[in-house]
């Protein structure tokens, strides 16, 4: 797969070697590597897609002829919903998931899916920068995190809290993050 172009059509440079950072390699020392291809190949099979999904039969849901009822106490537990809504994968949607996912999250979930489905995007910029062992003494993300948490919840007013916010996290490093990351987009353009 080819990098992601430039606007002006340039073709992109993939600094990375795979186009998004989440894979699986089978290494040429797998005992048996038929058998992990046939363990992926199952997951996406209707019975895969149950166990990602909905989880154990018996332990989180019940099937019942062809009928899989999700256990009320396990609606909106499964993980791999995180991944379906943020783009790491395109998930195969068909009526069978469609009707778990329902089960667990709502019509209001289910929403928001086809919204990130239409909508959601891979950040080509992080995928094609490098790391920065420079960054690695700063904390940025839970700064952010807290904030966007806070704001989700109502516990602080954005719009009086923001430029404090952001002051905060230039000064812890931050601005060691724009440089660096502006600097090497830059270097990427001129290229």
């Amino acid at each position: 797969m080819t990098p992601p172009q430039w606007v002006d059509g340039t073709p992109g440079k993939n600094i990375n070697a795979m186009p998004v950072r989440h894979w699986i390699a089978i290494s040429k020392d797998a005992g048996n590597p038929k058998k992990i291809v046939d363990l992926l190949d199952w997951a996406f099979s209707p019975d895969g897609g149950n166990f990602v999904h909905a989880g154990i039969e018996g332990m989180d849901y019940e099937l019942t002829g062809d009928k899989l009822t999700v256990k009320p106490e396990r609606k909106g537990k499964s993980w791999a919903w995180r991944f379906i809504t943020m783009g790491v994968q395109k998930t195969k949607m068909d009526e069978q998931l469609l009707y778990v996912l329902e089960q667990s999250w709502g019509k209001l979930g289910l929403q928001h899916l086809d919204f990130s489905t239409q909508h959601g995007t891979y950040d080509e910029i992080s995928m094609l920068i490098p790391p920065f062992p420079e960054l690695a003494d700063y904390d940025l993300l839970s700064q952010r995190d807290e904030f966007r948490e806070k704001a989700i919840i109502g516990a602080i007013d954005i719009d009086a809290e923001w430029d404090d916010f952001v002051a905060r996290w230039r000064r812890s490093g931050g601005d060691e993050w724009i440089k660096l990351y502006t600097e090497s987009y830059n270097d990427m353009q001129n290229k």
